[in-house]
């Protein structure tokens, strides 16, 4: 940040702490409502992963 935008050692360095902090602060609040937001949707499991055999699993798993 500091060698882009010309500032100073200081302020380019608060500056990077907002912003970091900011970002920081919306990763963390995407992650804690994620969960929440997951279970207002509900999700009926793929009958192919109950009742398939372990064969074709493997070969979802490493297909190309």
């Amino acid at each position: 940040m500091k060698k882009k935008a010309g500032y100073p050692a200081l302020p380019g360095m608060a500056l990077e702490s907002v912003i970091t902090s900011i970002l920081d602060g919306a990763i963390f609040s995407a992650g804690t409502l994620m969960p929440a937001l997951w279970g207002l949707v509900p999700a009926t499991p793929d009958p192919m992963a109950v009742t398939s055999q372990p064969r074709e699993g493997f070969l979802m798993v490493f297909e190309r």
